[in-house]
C-alpha cells in the first residue's frame, strides 16, 4: 500500500488574506486528495490526547491530525 501523504506534490496555495473563496476551495480540494481520514478530521475536528497513544487506531488518528495541521501550518505565511 502507498503512503499517499509522502507522494503528494500539490502543497495548499499561500494564505494571503485575497480571494478567500479561491484560496478556501483549493486548500480543500488539497486536503481532500490526502484522503477521507484527513478529511474526516478537518470536517469533524479532533479531539487532542494527553500523551501519544499506542493503540493502533488511536495513534493512526494521532498521526493523521499532525499530517492535516502541518498542511494547513504550511499554507500560512509569517506576516
Amino acid at each position: 500500500m502507498r503512503n499517499h501523504y509522502r507522494t503528494m506534490s500539490i502543497r495548499p496555495p499561500l494564505f494571503n488574506r485575497n480571494k478567500f473563496s479561491y484560496l478556501k476551495t483549493r486548500t480543500s480540494s488539497c486536503l481532500q486528495s490526502l484522503g477521507a481520514d484527513v478529511w474526516e478530521i478537518v470536517e469533524g475536528g479532533y479531539k487532542y490526547l494527553a500523551i501519544v497513544p499506542t493503540n493502533a487506531v488511536e495513534k493512526n488518528m494521532y498521526e493523521t491530525n499532525a499530517k492535516v495541521f502541518n498542511a494547513l501550518l504550511g499554507s500560512l505565511t509569517e506576516s
